[in-house]
């Protein structure tokens, strides 16, 4: 649904079809994204699990408004690896400096590399071998997160609904604690 061009509906689920980044884009990208989750310790790299791709699928396509997270447009992120391209070869100075000349830009990429990265399968059997209290994770889907949790309203079965406030400003302190005990004996 579409009012005043304001989106009102959930985002594709997996995220789009993807975008395509060039050999350079995409080396770039799995560059950095290895800086960010250094492998080890028995987790792979953001390289070996396609985070690159998870990203490609959720960068708005050229021509489309960034409607919902992590608001990535696909002509300011391919210019931006390209520009990113000739830092390279150091990526941890790379993400350094960008999180300090470009913040907004930097946390999107983090957020969504991470987002990326631990949605993985291979990051979560990575997390239930590795990880000693995390040994009955599962990566359970839930692919609209807490938009789900949202319904309509349905404003017949909310008139039936009885119940009681109290405001904030009415609420008093207690002297002390209730005694439960003396409750259950009358």
């Amino acid at each position: 649904m579409t009012v005043d061009n304001l989106q009102l509906d959930r985002p594709p689920l997996g995220g789009s079809q993807g975008v395509r980044f060039s050999p350079v884009q995409h080396n770039v990208l799995d560059a950095l994204a290895d800086a960010l989750v250094p492998p080890g310790g028995g987790f792979p790299a953001p390289s070996e699990v396609d985070v690159a791709g998870f990203v490609a699928r959720y960068t708005t396509p050229t021509g489309q408004l960034p409607r919902w997270y992590p608001y990535l447009a696909e002509d300011d992120l391919k210019a931006r690896l390209d520009a990113l391209s000739a830092q390279a070869d150091d990526p941890v100075a790379t993400l350094t400096a960008l999180e300090q000349d470009d913040p907004a830009f930097f946390t999107a990429l983090r957020d969504v590399v991470y987002l990326g990265y631990y949605s993985r399968p291979a990051v979560t059997r990575a997390i239930n071998a590795n990880v000693p209290a995390a040994h009955d994770y599962r990566n359970t889907p839930q692919p609209y997160g807490y938009l789900d949790g949202l319904e309509e309203w349905d404003a017949e079965l909310l008139s039936r609904v009885r119940g009681s406030f109290l405001a904030t400003t009415e609420v008093k302190p207690l002297d002390r604690l209730p005694n439960y005990e003396d409750a259950s004996e009358n």
